[in-house]
């Protein structure tokens, strides 16, 4: 595993695996609860939300996937130039911080949004 981040409220713990795939625990369980995968790239880097209901994970190649955890469907998918090295959400508000080799991207999260995969 590369890294591992648990969510303030200790609700869930996610990984990210050399083989790309961001495996999701349950607090309760110690067995893997859901098992995320983008769009076949390594991820590099994950982050789950304060309140445990969403999750982030970047790739290499410069797309930031986001998952709903409750459902595991993965709800928005963002492309930008270069690649994409670390992510996490914004501790006030519904944001996503993404850093890479173009820089800092911080994103809006809105129910709105289309996705146009």
């Amino acid at each position: 595993m590369r890294s591992t981040w648990p969510n303030p409220a200790g609700r869930h713990l996610a990984a990210v695996g050399y083989d790309g795939q961001v495996l999701l625990w349950g607090p309760t369980t110690g067995r893997p609860r859901h098992v995320l995968e983008g769009d076949g790239s390594g991820m590099w880097s994950v982050a789950v939300s304060r309140d445990g209901t969403s999750l982030v994970a970047v790739t290499m190649d410069g797309a930031a996937h986001l998952w709903d955890i409750g459902t595991a469907v993965e709800v928005c998918r963002l492309r930008v130039d270069g690649h994409l090295s670390a992510c996490s959400f914004h501790p006030y508000g519904h944001r996503v911080v993404l850093g890479g080799s173009a820089g800092l991207y911080v994103c809006e999260i809105s129910p709105d949004a289309v996705d146009d995969r």
